[in-house]
């Protein structure tokens, strides 16, 4: 919101637009490698129900930035302790 209200002032961190892309690919790459690690992480799983993982790849999909969050945070504790009960 910054940068769009207050172009004259961001000029130090994106002096060029080559250099705006490349940031760019930078980050996109990075959520992108984490969207991989995440779902692999959840379809490793065994005991974890089929429409429940299908569920969490949809939502890790479609909300990343969000949904990593909460399944970082919270999902991954409790998916691996329901893992282990069984």
């Amino acid at each position: 919101m910054f940068v769009f209200l207050f172009p004259e002032e961001t000029h130090w961190l994106v002096p060029t637009m080559r250099v705006y892309y490349i940031q760019l690919i930078s980050i996109f790459t990075f959520s992108i490698i984490q969207l991989i690690y995440l779902i692999r992480k959840l379809w490793s799983y065994k005991n974890l129900k089929k429409s429940i993982k299908t569920n969490w790849t949809w939502l890790l999909i479609i909300y990343t930035s969000i949904t990593s969050l909460i399944f970082i945070w919270k999902k991954i504790d409790e998916f691996e302790n329901s893992n282990n009960q069984t």
